[in-house]
């Protein structure tokens, strides 16, 4: 069986979609990774254009800030960070004993999730 990753990770997914709601995200995606440098330079560029280039220019941030916490080492903080939804490894935990209580082979469990992940949080949930 994978492992639950032990990281948070951000995504627009989900976030309200007015342009200050979306920068503020992901301002607070690049605190959370400790990239408080980064934040001028985000909002510096992400206000320089068009509402498609502020959404551009937001998620290559937000991927920073995943990248940023990806090689953080020892990062005890076991959950998964969607616009305010927060996931826990006990959390798929849980999900993964209701999936094989209801029939769902425990090899295929993994893929079942990691499917749920992909198609409704914008998410590995199995890096």
């Amino acid at each position: 069986m994978n492992t639950v990753s032990r990281r948070r990770t951000f995504s627009l997914v989900g976030v309200d979609g007015n342009a200050f709601a979306i920068m503020g995200y992901t301002a607070d995606a690049l605190r959370k990774a400790g990239l408080n440098d980064k934040l001028k330079e985000m909002f510096d560029e992400a206000s320089s254009g068009t509402y498609e280039y502020l959404i551009a220019t937001c998620q290559h941030y937000v991927d920073m800030a995943n990248e940023a916490v990806k090689q953080e080492e020892g990062d005890e903080d076991p959950e998964i960070y969607l616009s305010g939804v927060t996931i826990t490894a006990q959390d798929i935990e849980a999900a993964e004993r209701v999936l094989r209580d209801n029939g769902i082979e425990p090899d295929e469990v993994d893929n079942v999730l990691q499917a749920i992940g992909y198609t409704l949080l914008d998410t590995e949930l199995y890096p």
